[in-house]
């Protein structure tokens, strides 16, 4: 068996207004992205996006995979098209180790070992791994080396501005059975700490 092709879709889908993140603070707004104007911070989405990995065999089995992609997931496509899809063709889909440690060293000297590189080989390991369960018909977690826990503890990520509507959110998830929540907020520290008060109540 023989990796065949191996093709990355950019995924773009837009927010509802109800959604969270719209009311956002000063931010400078280029887009279809934006920044926070007084600090720091990543750059972020107005919509939710990624990229999805297909490689297909010679045998017809197809994986796929998700390179994450938070911002600019066209970027990805571009660095699985021009840099991952030359070092996997042709390769057996088995040699799984060999072929994350090629693609890892073939940019470890141009300063790339992390960010949309690392996303772009991630996805293409997970599609890997998603043949190899195909192929011998048992779940991933027994060919990585076994199952450790019976349950994963799940958190829901919340943002926004005002105390009221996240804590409205907070409590919408912890209604529908989530035990932890992780604010992402890009406020001072004032700001911080009147919706986390929020949101505790």
């Amino acid at each position: 068996m023989k990796i065949k092709e191996i093709t990355a879709f950019p995924i773009r889908i837009s927010r509802s207004s109800e959604e969270e993140g719209n009311d956002l603070p000063t931010v400078i707004d280029f887009g279809d992205y934006f920044i926070d104007e007084q600090a720091f911070t990543s750059i972020y989405s107005k919509h939710h996006e990624t990229t999805v990995i297909k490689i297909e065999t010679d045998t017809g089995i197809v994986g796929w995979g998700e390179a994450q992609s938070p911002v600019s997931p066209r970027t990805t496509q571009a660095i699985v098209e021009d840099l991952v899809r030359p070092l996997v063709m042709g390769r057996d889909p088995f040699d799984i180790e060999a072929i994350w440690t090629r693609n890892y060293g073939a940019m470890r000297e141009r300063g790339h070992p992390t960010g949309f590189y690392l996303d772009a080989i991630g996805g293409t390991d997970i599609a890997l791994w998603d043949i190899i369960g195909k192929v011998t018909g048992m779940p991933v977690h027994k060919l990585a080396g076994g199952r450790y826990r019976q349950k994963v503890k799940l958190y829901a990520g919340l943002g926004g501005t005002d105390p009221e509507q996240v804590a409205d959110m907070a409590e919408e998830h912890v209604g529908i059975g989530y035990k932890a929540l992780k604010l992402h907020l890009l406020l001072d520290a004032d700001g911080v700490a009147e919706i986390a008060r929020a949101v505790r109540n």
